[in-house]
């Protein structure tokens, strides 16, 4: 079966999607084996990173051409993206979005590619902010 142009993008945006935040998942399951995360916060990062990537597959399934994967994917993205930053110990945490930011491109729509970027600013500088004042 021929796949329309939008029921391909939105499936390699899933599979893309699906790539980064399992090895997001894996990454802090590591740490939590390395007992530098406890259970909780590895238990939300794993809902966070894995729960929209699966919602994806669900409404990909269900309708292959739907715009809402690329609204699943902004808004679990960002959700887990400010969470991590803000709640990190590491200064590198930032380099999450920078392959997210290439798979947003997959959907060819500038104003959502902004939104993605702008999310990425103001969480990076709300944490920087916190930082300063926190003297971290």
């Amino acid at each position: 079966m021929k796949l329309s142009e939008k029921a391909y993008v939105n499936r390699a945006a899933s599979i893309c999607y699906t790539v980064i935040t399992a090895f997001l998942a894996v990454a802090y399951v590591l740490e939590f084996v390395k007992d530098a995360r406890g259970i909780v916060y590895t238990i939300l990062m794993l809902v966070l990173s894995l729960g929209p990537s699966v919602l994806c597959w669900i409404l990909y399934k269900k309708e292959s051409e739907t715009n809402a994967i690329m609204y699943v994917m902004g808004i679990g993205f960002s959700i887990l993206y400010a969470f991590a930053v803000i709640s990190t110990n590491s200064n590198f945490t930032y380099t999450y979005i920078f392959p997210m930011m290439i798979a947003v491109t997959l959907f060819s729509s500038v104003k959502y590619s902004v939104i993605m970027c702008v999310m990425s600013i103001v969480v990076n500088a709300a944490d920087i902010i916190y930082r300063v004042i926190a003297d971290k």
